[in-house]
């Protein structure tokens, strides 16, 4: 094939990929609800077309952002299982009968963890990208996005600001000046994360009892599936908020 004619492929190729993708790319039902408001962006009076662009190249990676979470927290669900059952095995290995437990630091969670929280920080970035294009700005974080809703006169720019500020949680991904690193900062600049060992106990009649990775104290696997929860409600009451208030 020519040059030209790899060209024209490739052409294909890459609008194909991206009629494809927008949809059926990523499949998790949970998030569509962001695809059904991009679709309604053309009817906002409000916006210019810039805007819109923009606003909807920023809802694409917010949604991809959460399908990666999920990714991650299955990644999760996986390792600690394989971990779980070749620990059951060692004990169950005559040559460790005397042993009434094992257990282990799993490296490959930590490793999915980070990237989780590397991807929470991401999508609350972007987040505060799309959200604050609507009022004409581009803040790259959830603090600055703040500072540009409190600037607002606008109903929707406060009852916002009143989301986002009632979102305690979002504390662990923004600085301030009680918490000058936040966790995602701490894990990428300073240390790794710490998480406890999974553990695998025997106990009577061959059945066993297994305490499952933790960090702080708390489940790992609740960690991940509450910032999920988190996050897709956030995007939600927001879409709803701005529907409820931009001129369609």
């Amino acid at each position: 094939m020519d040059e030209e004619k790899l060209f024209e492929s490739g052409k294909f190729m890459i609008r194909h990929f991206k009629g494809f993708s927008r949809r059926h790319w990523i499949s998790s039902p949970r998030f569509d609800f962001i695809y059904d408001f991009i679709d309604k962006l053309e009817k906002f009076q409000d916006l210019s077309l810039s805007q819109k662009r923009f606003i909807k190249k920023k809802l694409i990676s917010c949604r991809y952002k959460l399908c990666a979470l999920e990714y991650h927290d299955k990644n999760i669900v996986r390792i600690e299982k394989e971990y779980k059952k070749t620990l059951k095995n060692i004990l169950k290995n005559p040559s460790f009968k005397e042993f009434a437990s094992i257990e282990t630091i799993i490296p490959e969670i930590m490793f999915e963890f980070e990237a989780f929280l590397f991807q929470c920080k991401a999508f609350l970035d972007i987040y505060s990208q799309a959200v604050g294009n609507f009022f004409g700005q581009k803040p790259t974080n959830i603090k600055k996005l703040k500072k540009v809703l409190m600037s607002r006169k606008e109903a929707p720019a406060y009852k916002l600001l009143k989301l986002l500020e009632k979102s305690i949680w979002l504390t662990e991904f923004e600085s301030s000046k009680q918490f000058k690193k936040t966790k995602r900062d701490i894990i990428t600049h300073y240390s790794i994360i710490k998480l406890s060992c999974i553990s695998v106990q025997k106990l009577e009649r061959k059945k066993f009892n297994t305490i499952r990775t933790k960090i702080e104290n708390k489940l790992v696997l609740d960690y991940t599936r509450t910032m999920i929860k988190r996050l897709r409600i956030l995007m939600f009451d927001t879409i709803k908020i701005i529907e409820e208030h931009m001129n369609m």
